[in-house]
């Protein structure tokens, strides 16, 4: 693959790059090229990505692992028909050195249903990623607000 969409990849899923079908990069990058904040990651088999363009949010999500098999879908809510966006924290405590690690769960609901982002420590256990999908949070609260994302 071109160092272009090897960039491409990591700047929006990081170091989780393998397996992502072309179609799937092809399309993102043609959709997302206008946004303003983006995050993109992998759970197991499904990669997700999001962003902001103006009073818009986007999903483009992919499963599969080769054009072939790809099954790539889309939405798009504009923000100002959010119903509502709920936040909520998870704490993880661990008892052997009195410590705990928060990420926040942000859940937006629109008339096409409902869009979860977690940060939580459960599922997201790199405190990289999930410092990185905690921006995002921000940023999409921000949008929300009416803030520039």
């Amino acid at each position: 693959m071109a160092d272009g969409d090897d960039n491409f990849k990591q700047e929006w899923f990081g170091r989780f790059v393998e397996n992502i079908p072309n179609a799937y990069v092809s399309a993102l990058r043609h959709l997302a090229r206008h946004a303003q904040a983006k995050l993109g990651f992998v759970d197991g088999g499904l990669r997700s990505a999001f962003w902001i363009d103006g009073r818009s949010f986007y999903v483009l999500q992919c499963r599969g692992v080769h054009d072939l098999d790809a099954q790539i879908t889309g939405l798009v809510i504009q923000l100002d028909n959010v119903t509502s966006a709920g936040v909520a924290f998870e704490i993880d405590f661990n008892p052997s050195d009195n410590s705990a690690e928060t990420g926040r769960i942000l859940t937006i609901r629109s008339p096409d249903g409902p869009i979860t982002i977690t940060a939580s420590p459960g599922a997201v256990p790199d405190r990289e990623e999930r410092a990185k999908i905690e921006v995002f949070i921000d940023q999409v609260l921000d949008a929300l607000a009416g803030r520039d994302a």
